[in-house]
This record gives structure tokens, C-alpha cells and sequence, in this order.
């Protein structure tokens, strides 16, 4: 897929920010000016965002999704607006329109939040999930002759049936303190990752010295990597859609991932965190959905996928994405539901738990 107005600097620029935000840097490695990367960031951001990507785990939270048909009112998103929820994203498929939400519940209300949802959003399937694995852009996979994103399906097949490339996983780590003053901060980077600490400071009203101090002790520990959100490929052109794949075991799970994170066609990967299968949203053109279903037909011929689910297609008129969760939430360091939610939800949501139980 052609990138119109993008050149091989640009996309070298987008590599180095999937690692460090700081423009001095990032022009040392690709032998440019200051001027001529801050410049070329402000024309990357016509494509998108480049926002932090935190470790949910390590901040006391868990990652989840949960599928379900389309809630017949608004009432109940509007409701899960007011708790952990990350995204909406509503699914158009022949069977219907479908809910594919994802939450990042703390550890300890997991259960809880599973009987909410359930409860607002009527029978549904909900899934555990590990952090999601978004993609990494990379100046290989860019034809600078032909101005286009390229990926070597043929390579990465054969890495995939015989290779060693493995993606290891955070999981339910040690959580680290934190506070509003870190939320607020992480706030601000998950709307841009390049907001100047300065600027934070100022509007929270917190002295630069201190909230430095935040962000080195707290909230740099929890940043995973900084998350290219670009939509490098127009999203009238191709659209998202989400498939469901399951492998024979972790291994192999964790090498299609491994393969697949330079892939500039896949969006991001979302593992189960007790199964190896994954949720994977995509932007492939035809030639490249051909050269995926192939990919796939290889993997099950040879025993190393069990199932492929097509879910559906993303309703662009449909997505909303939400920060990490407010300051309100987290009280005297733990994190609670909110009465408001609880006291609607709470008598079927008890009789739901009850019932699992």
C-alpha cells in the first residue's frame, strides 16, 4: 500500500519514537537536524498519535474483553464509561452487529467487573487478557523505490514453521506504587507522548521538581514502549478487522507474535492470558489478506493452528478509546468501582457472582 506524502526519513523517524521521544536523540540516529525531526513529526501527526503504552499488570490493573451482541441503549456503555473500560469497538459481521470491548479491570475486582458487564451487556463471552502487543514500525519494511509498506510473508512463514523467534510476556507482576499525580501524568502521555513535562506541571498546578520526580520513580517504570497509533494506511481504503486464532501452544503463539510485530499490516495482537489464542486486528488490502489466509492454511497443514475465527469487521462510525482510568478511582492507592455503578448493577451483578460460584 502506497503512503502519500511519506518518505524513508519519516519512517525511520517513526521507528525511533516507537523507542524514545526525545528529538535530539532521535536526529542523531537518523543524521537529520532538530529542526528537520520536530518538523517531521508535526507532518506525522496528520497520520495519528504517538501516545505511551503502560503495563496494565504493574499498575494493579489486568487487561480483558468481552464479545456480546449490540446493547439495544446507550445507558449501559455510558455506565462502563464510568469504570475500566479501554475501548468499544462495535463489529459488523453476516451474523450480526456485534460488541468487542475491552476493559483493564484491577487484579482483585476482575470477577466483579465480569459480573457488571455481563449484567449490562446481557450473555457474552469474556476473556482474560495479557498487555496487547501493538505494532513496532520499521524502516525494513518500507520500499523506498516504490514509496510503499512491504512485509516478506514467504520469510516470515518460514520462521514460523521452523524458526526461534519468541516473544516473552509480563504477567501479573509486582504492582507499583502510584497516585494522581502519576495518573495525571500518564494521562497526558497516552494523549501524546511527547507532551512536555513542563506543560503537566503547569496544568495540574504541581511543581515541576516534583512531578520530575513522579515521572522518574513511578510512571517511567510503567511505560512499556511508546505506541505509534498512525493510520498510515487510510482507513476508507482498507478497513480493521478482527480475527480470533488459536495454536496448538505458547511457543507458537508467542513466535506468530514475534514475526508479526513489524508486520505494518497488523494493528496489534491481544494474547489470552491462559490459552494460547489471540485476538488479531488487521488493515489488509486483498493481496495482502490472500498472502494471510495462506500464511494461516500453512500453520494449520502443518499442525500449529487449531482454529481461525473471523469476527468481523471494524464500524469505523464506531470506536471510541479511553486513557488509563481516573484519579477517583484509586483510593489511598487501591482501586475501587464507583458507587454510582455499583448501586445500579450491584443486586444482579451479586446474584450473577453467586450463581459462577
Amino acid at each position: 500500500m502506497k503512503l502519500e506524502g511519506l518518505d524513508a526519513l519519516d519512517i525511520r523517524i517513526l521507528e525511533n519514537l516507537y523507542e524514545t521521544t526525545n528529538i535530539s536523540e532521535i536526529a542523531r540516529r537518523v543524521g537529520a537536524s532538530d529542526e528537520t525531526v520536530r518538523r517531521r513529526i508535526q507532518k506525522l501527526y496528520r497520520y495519528g498519535r504517538i501516545i505511551v503504552e503502560p503495563d496494565y499488570f504493574a499498575m494493579g490493573l489486568s487487561y480483558a474483553a468481552y464479545i456480546a451482541d449490540w446493547p439495544s441503549s446507550d445507558s449501559a456503555l455510558k455506565l462502563l464509561e464510568e469504570c475500566y473500560l479501554k475501548s468499544i469497538t462495535r463489529l459488523i459481521a453476516p451474523t450480526g452487529r456485534k460488541i468487542f470491548i475491552t476493559l483493564i479491570p484491577p487484579l482483585h475486582l476482575e470477577n466483579v467487573m465480569q459480573a457488571i458487564v455481563e449484567t449490562l451487556l446481557g450473555p457474552g463471552t469474556f476473556i482474560p487478557l495479557m498487555n496487547p502487543v501493538k505494532w513496532r514500525p520499521s524502516y525494513l519494511m518500507f520500499n523506498e523505490e516504490r514509496k510503499e509498506l512491504v512485509f516478506p510473508w514467504d520469510e516470515a512463514l518460514k520462521v514460523l514453521l521452523k524458526g526461534n523467534v519468541t516473544l516473552r510476556f509480563r504477567g501479573n507482576c509486582r504492582q507499583t506504587v502510584i497516585d494522581p499525580i502519576d495518573l495525571a501524568i500518564l494521562e497526558e502521555l497516552q494523549t501524546d507522548a511527547l507532551t512536555p513535562l513542563t506543560r503537566v506541571a503547569k496544568e495540574k498546578g504541581v511543581y515541576q521538581q516534583k512531578l520530575w520526580y513522579h515521572y522518574t520513580k513511578h510512571v517511567k517504570p510503567l511505560i512499556r514502549f511508546n505506541n505509534v497509533n498512525m493510520a498510515l494506511i487510510p482507513p476508507n481504503k482498507v478497513p480493521r478487522m478482527l480475527h480470533k486464532i488459536s495454536f496448538i501452544n505458547h511457543e507458537i503463539l508467542h513466535r506468530f507474535i514475534g514475526v508479526n510485530i513489524l508486520n505494518p499490516f497488523f494493528v496489534a495482537t491481544l494474547p489470552f492470558r491462559y490459552s494460547p489464542e489471540a485476538f488479531v486486528i488487521t488493515r489488509l488490502p486483498s493481496d495482502q489478506m490472500l498472502c494471510f489466509i495462506k500464511v494461516l492454511s500453512e500453520l494449520s497443514e502443518n499442525g500449529l493452528v487449531k482454529s481461525y475465527e473471523w469476527l468481523g469487521i471494524v464500524d469505523p462510525s464506531y470506536l471510541r478509546a479511553y486513557t488509563i482510568p481516573s484519579a477517583d478511582l484509586l483510593v489511598n492507592g487501591r482501586w475501587i468501582i464507583k458507587k454510582s455503578v455499583m448501586e445500579k448493577v450491584l443486586p444482579k451483578a451479586v446474584v450473577k457472582i453467586r450463581k459462577d460460584k
